[in-house]
């Protein structure tokens, strides 16, 4: 098996530590949270980490990031660094590493630094009517933000953007950056994004609203093309 890593100049002093992390992540105990692909904490001296492993993957996509682009942690490292650059927030990069068995795509590691936020979906389930409203809200602007910088996230959720009460308001992260796309804001791609949000009809609607208002649109108007992309795209 062949190893690659790339750390952040910023964490130079790591570089044992974050070499050692694909012998030891087994071991690092419980994943921080449900996901797709493993999300762990490790603590290497006064550093608290987030280490994400991607590993399951088809025959195909693993000789496809093997030879035709990059890992999932790469992508998703440099997606982080220009978050960053465009002001959205993220968990700090910290680097990635890469795995390959017989020339194919075995496992590779985002790293990243242990940010105290949750999922949406768990911090809303304890809010009572009037927080819940204000989370909404401020989601549908933190949404807006993102589109007005050219950022499309592609697997938006409830799970995958991160949260916490700050003052009377709420501050959202961007957890999960490999599903995200840069490209210039435009009414189509708006309509598109907002259609493939996977979440509950009832903030699913509350959402859209406060779009649609912070926007300068009709609600409904807004609503029935939202609902003609979703049928188009085969999402009920």
């Amino acid at each position: 098996m062949s190893t690659y890593f790339y750390l952040h100049m910023n964490f130079s002093q790591l570089r044992k530590d974050v070499l050692s992390i694909p012998n030891y992540f087994e071991q690092f105990g419980e994943p921080l949270r449900s996901s797709a692909d493993e999300v762990k904490a490790y603590s290497v001296d006064s550093f608290k980490l987030m280490v994400t492993a991607f590993g399951r993957m088809t025959f195909i996509n693993r000789l496809r990031y093997c030879y035709l682009g990059r890992s999932k942690a790469q992508v998703a490292y440099e997606n982080a660094l220009e978050l960053m650059e465009r002001d959205v927030l993220v968990p700090q990069p910290v680097g990635y590493i890469e795995q390959k068995i017989a020339l194919k795509q075995a496992k590779s590691f985002l790293i990243t630094c242990l940010v105290d936020y949750r999922p949406i979906a768990e911090v809303i389930k304890y809010l009572n009517p009037h927080k819940k409203n204000n989370l909404v809200t401020e989601f549908a602007t933190f949404l807006h933000m993102l589109h007005s910088k050219g950022v499309f996230h592609t697997n938006l959720n409830m799970s995958n953007v991160l949260c916490k009460r700050v003052g009377l308001g709420f501050e959202f992260c961007l957890s999960d950056t490999i599903h995200i796309k840069f490209q210039p804001q435009t009414k189509n791609r708006v309509l598109k994004n907002m259609a493939s949000m996977s979440i509950s009809l009832d903030l699913y609607i509350a959402v859209v609203t406060e779009y649609a208002l912070l926007t300068k649109q009709n609600p409904s108007e807004f609503f029935d093309r939202l609902l003609q992309c979703r049928n188009k795209a085969g999402k009920k």
